[in-house]
């Protein structure tokens, strides 16, 4: 049973540590969807167009905020096989469904937005 505990605490960490990369994969495409938008931003003052910039930005955040969605997703799972009780399931459930919705129609933006510039 001592091993078992074991198990669970570094279960529990691996779980901390995937948070952790799903939250940084997002704030770095946020950072990186910025720049790109005020790339965007100062090639409008010199005449281009804002708006397939602006859609670029938009993919680049969309793809990180998809990824981090995949890792938070896992990590999710993981904690309720650990925990391994019904409340826990029930709120893994509502958190998959809600972040497989964001992740569904996020994913179908992104498409659309690379149909638009190509």
């Amino acid at each position: 049973m001592k091993h078992f505990t074991q198990i669970v605490e570094i279960l529990e960490y691996v779980v901390l540590v995937i948070n952790l990369i799903g939250i940084l994969l997002i704030i770095f495409g946020f950072v990186k969807g910025f720049f790109h938008h005020m790339r965007a931003e100062y090639k409008s003052i010199h005449g281009h167009d804002i708006i397939e910039g602006t859609k670029k930005a938009r993919i680049v955040v969309g793809t990180y905020m998809l990824l981090g969605l995949e890792f938070l997703i896992a990590s999710d799972i993981i904690l309720s096989v650990v925990r391994h009780n019904l409340s826990s399931l029930a709120e893994l459930a509502g958190i998959v469904v809600i972040r497989t919705a964001i992740a569904y129609f996020l994913g179908k933006e992104i498409e659309q937005l690379k149909g638009e510039i190509s």
